[in-house]
């Protein structure tokens, strides 16, 4: 069993795809919104945990920026994009509750390792259906 931390270096352009992917409802199904990339379970999406949510991430990271008297550049790096995950045999025989306790101790990591400027924190339970694909995205400024 082992852990898995991937992170990538985001610029505004992906900004709000990447908030509508992590931040998905089953009402974006109903919609028509699809992530051809994914393997969405759309009857599980109202399962995903929301450690950290925002609905309005650019006009947050524009804030972030001003707030600390950063000036931003048409190829600026404004967010890291992490997803955080296991082994599927880690997954197997944990509860919910235990799931969710792994991932805030990801968290706590991401914290410690990027700072504390984390404006969405989403626990996936919705991609399943052909493996123990539970996983956490983090995105921070």
């Amino acid at each position: 069993m082992y852990g898995i931390h991937r992170t990538e270096k985001r610029t505004r352009s992906s900004v709000y795809g990447l908030q509508i992917e992590a931040n998905r409802t089953q009402e974006d199904h109903l919609k028509g919104r699809e992530f051809h990339g994914s393997d969405i379970d759309w009857a599980k999406t109202n399962s995903n945990v929301f450690l950290i949510k925002n609905d309005n991430w650019n006009k947050t990271i524009t804030e972030t920026l001003k707030d600390n008297s950063i000036k931003e550049r048409k190829t600026s790096i404004v967010l890291l994009d992490s997803i955080y995950t296991a082994s599927s045999e880690f997954f197997e025989d944990k509860s919910k509750n235990e799931i969710i306790e792994y991932f805030k101790a990801c968290l706590e990591f991401h914290n410690k390792t990027y700072g504390k400027h984390i404006i969405s924190a989403v626990i996936h339970f919705d991609e399943t259906s052909h493996s123990n694909n539970i996983h956490m995205h983090v995105h921070t400024i």
